[in-house]
């Protein structure tokens, strides 16, 4: 009787906390919405600026996003968890390899300052923080919305792209990159966008009407990605889309799929201008890029170095000298690779075991929610892959880096944090409209 008392009064504090929530929605305390408008400051930036990056308007901005993240946490911040050692470990190993830099202007102070400060605050402050199902959705329409709107821009201002594809006879020179930086960014994000019609539609709407619309989303974005021509983004959403059909056990949903994949490969097979287009564009005719030179040098780079610097790396500084000096290029197009050179064998083993981490929290969420752990494990592989063969590494401080931080490691943990208290679904939406109290 008293356990049962006990349950009620809980369930009873729960429900009270959700209304509250629901009464008092507010801008300062919802997580998802400060995520986005990060990212869309820094679009809009990237967009109206053109600047190149690390010039000193870019560190100021991204210096005053740096302090509204930071901010957000200590001003709802109630306790300090305990995986804030942790993170008082990988800090120390990394100001170990910031002073043994020759030198570490401001730009590259932020390098090392960054990860210190999103890890301290997600792990630190805000370990159990929650993104609710609408949180969730709203977060999801947000970037659907701008990617949208990059398409459209796409269209407009680039519409040679979508009429004369099947004529290039090379990417290089014809990626689609709207108004990003570069096409290996743009099709990341369309990725994601991707995943975020995913969720919207199993979460958000249920009339076929509104349904459309994301579907025509979804069918808008993979074209957009198609004619980035970017390989890297193309294998993320081959593998998110594997995974889902993997392990989400819908049977329509792998029919389809699989009829779907041989009805195209005849086709392409069929045809021998769509063949030709496929491999002498899309695949790049295998050509690596110059990568496998790159990665030889990184790994020639780190066997070369003292034991000192193979277990906490060259530093930032000194390898990008290094790599402009010996390349065209300032990074190897490999995350983990960058991370080895950057912060040695403790930067790279801190990585690999972070990954393996989340991996588990995301089979181990399938459990709990098959959905959510299963779209949070694609999204995961899709993360992995883009940063095996591109320069986006997860928490440091470029807009691609903090876009895939955020969607694929920071967004899921909180929903799983959501799930695992109950909290996930408003309480309003487990109890009838006319016993919720609520009128309009």
């Amino acid at each position: 009787m008293t356990d049962l008392i006990k349950k009620q009064r809980l369930s009873s504090g729960n429900a009270t906390e959700n209304k509250l929530r629901i009464l008092r929605p507010s801008y300062l305390t919802n997580v998802s919405f400060m995520f986005f408008l990060y990212w869309a400051v820094l679009v809009a930036w990237q967009n109206i600026s053109r600047a190149e990056a690390r010039s000193s308007v870019d560190v100021i901005i991204k210096t005053g996003l740096l302090i509204l993240f930071v901010g957000f946490y200590l001003f709802n911040a109630k306790y300090i968890y305990k995986k804030i050692l942790w993170v008082i470990l990988f800090s120390i190993s990394l100001m170990i390899t910031l002073f043994s830099e020759p030198d570490f202007p401001f730009s590259i102070l932020i390098a090392y300052v960054y990860p210190i400060l999103i890890l301290t605050m997600v792990y630190g402050f805000g370990d159990k923080y929650e993104i609710d199902r609408d949180q969730l959705t709203a977060f999801c329409n947000c970037v659907i919305i701008v990617l949208m709107f990059a398409a459209v821009y796409a269209a407009v201002f680039n519409t040679e792209h979508f009429t004369s594809a099947l004529s290039f006879t090379s990417a290089y020179g014809n990626e689609l990159t709207s108004f990003f930086l570069s096409s290996h960014e743009y099709g990341m994000y369309l990725v994601y966008g991707i995943a975020a019609c995913f969720i919207c539609l199993r979460y958000k709407e249920r009339r076929l009407s509104k349904r459309i619309l994301y579907y025509i989303a979804i069918v808008v974005f993979l074209i957009n990605l198609v004619l980035t021509f970017s390989r890297t983004s193309m294998l993320a959403a081959v593998l998110l889309f594997a995974v889902c059909i993997l392990f989400l056990k819908n049977k329509k949903l792998w029919f389809y799929s699989v009829l779907l994949m041989i009805t195209g490969i005849i086709v392409i097979i069929s045809v021998p201008a769509l063949w030709n287009f496929v491999y002498r564009v899309l695949l790049k005719e295998n050509n690596l890029a110059g990568r496998g030179e790159l990665n030889a040098l990184a790994v020639d780079y780190f066997i070369e170095g003292t034991w000192f610097q193979k277990l906490f790396g060259h530093g930032v500084y000194e390898s990008r000298t290094y790599f402009e000096n010996m390349t065209t290029h300032g990074s190897v197009h490999n995350a983990y690779l960058q991370v080895l050179v950057y912060y040695g064998l403790i930067g790279s083993l801190s990585l690999t075991v972070f990954l393996i981490s989340q991996f588990y929290a995301c089979i181990r969420e399938i459990k709990k929610d098959r959905f959510i752990g299963v779209i949070s494990l694609g999204i995961l592989v899709s993360a992995a892959a883009v940063m095996f063969t591109n320069t986006p590494i997860i928490f440091t401080s470029p807009i691609d880096s903090y876009f895939l931080t955020i969607f694929a490691v920071i967004v899921p943990k909180y929903v799983r944090n959501a799930i695992n208290s109950g909290r996930f679904i408003k309480i309003q939406e487990t109890i009838p409209y006319e016993q919720s109290g609520l009128k309009i």
